[in-house]
């Protein structure tokens, strides 16, 4: 066993033997980095087990090397020229930290008062990137302070230059520690030692600026340290030259950590002090810094200007994270740029085919000259509102609802003598408006371009198609699903038959009537329609991607709905496919496609694929939409979800806390629908990691915030009343159950009806409360009843029929088993492994059954 090896080794049994008193059931037979992740996840169970109340015992006699104070001295971890650090026993605070004790001599006493005076400074500091100072003292003569011990490599590890490579992971690393800094300079204090060997990467994944110490020591030393240390190649030239550290010093020593890190040298190859010295005496500038992924070479300027020779230059912390954030921000910006100008060309496309009928009028050349005059204006008008200058003389840098709000106050007074224009623009705004998912916009669009067209007697009858089409689909967005199909049925009627089945218009019609259905669950009726009018699949034609990606989706969703998964699976990636026919696919059918396909190969039980194929979709959500985008969380929060289905529960609740951080982290990314959301699945996660205590304090809270925000109806709210319910039904709880399940169902009942699947399931969840209270025959009719209308709908081998299935059994076993047909436990977890898989938990618990 290597060195390494038995370092990690070592490391793992030492924290299993403080938890458990033994080490014997720890294997640590596999790859070091296996075992490197096993003492991580070690560490964290202890550290959990410590917040929560936990104590263990301290460590053995044996073990200690010395006492220093209230801490127990077990092992040295380092040595500078200036201090000694040791891993200790920290008995006030239960745990394992690091002490730095100052190698002093009685010539120069102010040193060792000036490290205590700053170290308990320090203490004071309080952020998750800065590390968490205890305490400073002085003990049996020699003083030390005591911090987190960090167990990682320093960023001086070439590996991270890898990890480091992608634009964004560049980023992250730059914010985390110019946020530490500005943590540090806010406390009055000045770090003096940045370099790379003072940062580290815990096993959280954060980067922590550390080890104040060596700054504080060589700040008052009588010459320079030696070259070997590598100090003075982030030293500030004012400093190598003589001058004190401040704030601006610590700027420059920042710069030259992240050139070292990111670009893979230090800044200047010199090996003795001298050289270094000559360099800055002579004003030497160092080479300017080139990344690997710096398209527009923004973060190796920042890195240039942090390294300026005159400190006036240099940027403060608060316009380096402003800079981070603008270069995060442009590649958002380049698609609001992207998404005005494909706006201005819809319109103007839009226009055009508006026209189409009027050429067919007996004046044609009359027409032919008003269609031009209505182009030319909205043309006239979209390159104003495009490029219309703001008060600074700069170009407008406006989002795409912007420029549809400033399009929409501005269409009136604009085109007040075109009301043809006027209507034009006004119907491609509520297109756009139902685009962006605001539906109330798109509706005042609509009703606008209405009253144009009969204040002004214009018959625009393709124009007024589409508008009445966007109405529909307003309808549909806002969840008024059954009033959108009344809508549907009212164009049907008035198109239909001078229109004829095969027209654009009519087919768009029943494209929305067969996704409001699925809303509605009703798939065997869209699938009758899909039937009648969708069999064959539309060809890959450019100017039809959005009509026959629609067709598509639509049979995917169906076909999910029914439970049919292998069918979902094919439409799914044959949609894919048929995208990638097309020399430029639109970014929102991708990412569309994408998502669909995880979500049937999770269904397929492929959970492994699913991931991978979320874990593509990453960067094109980031490069569309970018990371503080509602989007890109979402592509985390199905991420869980599909951990949680491959069974890989700690992976799942890992990944949620972090969408959920994301979340937080950008406030604007989400709703408070979302959240809740999230909270309420990650509710469901801790439950099924065994901490149902704080699950259900979890869900209780979330349910309060729900019936505040959501309303008692509202679906969410339901489905975190039937999780709660079914929690307590797993503690054993089945009158509290039965309480909840019961409002619950009642709710559902009239909100969704009496056979939608989330009705259906929480009768289940009632039965399951009735078979616990002894109410057996009652549990067996709501069982029987919900099954049979979850299997018409779905069939018996959709996960939800399953759970009803299995739910069934397990009260027949316990109250009627003579009710039980033969070999029909043993069917039932046939259809598990067949539809889940052998190894897949729901399967697990079906087998249960037969023992």
């Amino acid at each position: 066993m290597s060195e390494r090896d038995l370092k990690v080794d070592e490391r793992a049994r030492s924290v299993l033997q403080r938890l458990s008193g033994s080490t014997e059931s720890l294997d640590t037979s596999g790859s070091y980095d296996r075992n490197a992740r096993l003492a991580e996840r070690l560490q964290q169970i202890e550290q959990l087990f410590l917040l929560h109340g936990g104590q263990r015992s301290g460590p053995d006699t044996g073990e200690i090397l010395f006492e220093w104070g209230h801490l127990q001295v077990l092992e040295p971890l380092g040595e500078g020229s200036f201090g000694e650090v040791y891993r200790v026993y920290d008995r006030a605070l239960d745990r394992d930290v690091a002490l730095k004790l100052l190698k002093t001599d009685h010539d120069r006493p102010f040193q060792s008062q000036l490290f205590l005076h700053e170290g308990r400074q320090l203490a004071m500091v309080r952020h998750r990137n800065v590390l968490a100072v205890h305490g400073a003292a002085v003990h049996d003569g020699r003083p030390g302070l005591w911090t987190d011990l960090i167990d990682g490599e320093t960023a001086q590890d070439d590996q991270y230059r890898t990890l480091l490579s992608r634009q964004d992971d560049a980023l992250e690393f730059i914010e985390s520690m110019t946020l530490a800094l500005q943590a540090v300079h806010a406390s009055g204090l000045v770090h003096g030692d940045i370099k790379p060997g003072n940062v580290m990467r815990d096993a959280a994944g954060e980067w922590i600026l550390m080890d104040f110490g060596a700054s504080l020591d060589y700040r008052n030393a009588d010459q320079a340290p030696a070259i070997a240390s590598g100090t003075p190649l982030y030293m500030a030239p004012e400093v190598v030259l003589g001058a004190a550290s401040n704030v601006t010093t610590d700027i420059y020593s920042m710069g030259a950590l992240f050139y070292r890190v990111l670009v893979g040298s230090s800044p200047f190859e010199v090996r003795q002090w001298s050289e270094l010295k000559a360099l800055h005496e002579s004003h030497q500038q160092a080479p300017r810094a080139r990344l690997a992924d710096d398209p527009n070479g923004r973060i190796g300027a920042l890195i240039d200007r942090m390294l300026a020779i005159d400190p006036a230059l240099r940027p403060d912390p608060g316009q380096i994270l402003a800079e981070i954030q603008a270069i995060r921000e442009a590649p958002h910006r380049r698609f609001r740029r992207l998404a005005l100008g494909s706006i201005a060309v819809v319109l103007i496309t839009g226009l055009v085919a508006t026209s189409i009928g009027f050429f067919r009028a007996e004046s044609a050349l009359e027409q032919a000259q008003v269609e031009q005059s209505n182009t030319e204006a909205v043309n006239r008008f979209l390159q104003r509102i495009l490029v219309t200058p703001s008060s600074t003389g700069r170009v407008r840098d406006l989002t795409v609802e912007d420029m549809l709000l400033t399009a929409a106050n501005d269409t009136e007074s604009a085109l007040a003598d075109q009301p043809r224009a006027q209507v034009s623009v006004r119907r491609m705004l509520a297109e756009s408006f139902n685009v962006l998912d605001r539906p109330e916009l798109a509706l005042e669009q609509i009703q606008l371009a209405r009253l144009t067209l009969f204040e002004n007697q214009i018959l625009m009858p393709d124009l007024s198609r589409r508008l009445d089409l966007f109405e529909i689909r307003a309808a549909e967005i806002e969840g008024r699903h059954e009033e959108s199909l009344v809508l549907i049925g009212d164009f049907m009627d008035r198109h239909f038959e001078a229109l004829g089945d095969d027209h654009p218009r009519i087919r768009w019609a029943r494209l929305y009537q067969i996704t409001n259905l699925i809303t509605l669950s009703r798939h065997q009726e869209a699938l009758t329609i899909l039937e009648n009018h969708f069999a064959e699949m539309p060809s890959p034609e450019p100017l039809q991607q959005n009509y026959g990606y629609g067709v598509l989706q639509s049979w995917v969703g169906v076909y999910a709905g029914l439970g049919r998964v292998q069918d979902t699976l094919a439409r799914a990636q044959g949609a894919v496919d048929w995208l990638r026919q097309y020399p430029v696919v639109h970014p929102f059918n991708e990412i569309d496609a994408m998502f669909a396909l995880a979500s049937a190969l999770s269904d397929a039980n492929q959970h492994e694929r699913a991931i991978e194929v979320l874990k593509q979709l990453l960067p094109l959500i980031e490069r569309v939409y970018s990371r503080d985008s509602r989007e890109y969380i979402a592509v985390w929060i199905n991420l869980a979800a599909y951990q949680r289905e491959s069974g890989q529960v700690d992976e799942a609740q890992e990944t949620m806390e972090q969408g959920l951080d994301l979340m937080r982290r950008f406030p604007g990314s989400s709703t408070i629908t979302m959240e809740l959301t999230v909270q309420m699945n990650l509710a469901n996660l801790i439950n099924a990691n065994g901490d149902a205590q704080r699950a259900e304090t979890m869900m209780r809270e979330n349910l309060s915030r729900m019936l505040t925000h959501l309303g008692p109806t509202h679906q969410n709210t339901l489905i975190q009343q039937y999780n709660l319910a079914e929690l307590l039904n797993d503690q054993g709880r089945h009158e509290e159950a039965r309480v909840m399940a019961e409002q619950t169902v009642a709710s559902k009942r009239e909100t969704l009806g009496p056979t939608h699947q989330l009705t259906l399931m929480s009768m289940d969840n009632l039965a399951v409360a009735l078979r616990g209270l002894g109410r057996g025959e009652e549990a067996i009719e709501l069982h029987n009843r919900a099954l049979a209308s979850m299997i018409e709908q779905l069939g018996q081998d959709h996960p939800n029929s399953l759970l009803l299935a299995r739910n069934r059994l397990a009260t027949l076993v316990s109250v009627s088993p003579e009710q039980i047909e033969p070999r029909e436990i043993e069917a039932m977890v046939q259809r598990h492994e067949q539809a889940l898989g052998d190894d897949h938990f729901d399967t697990k618990k079906a087998r249960a059954l037969l023992y």
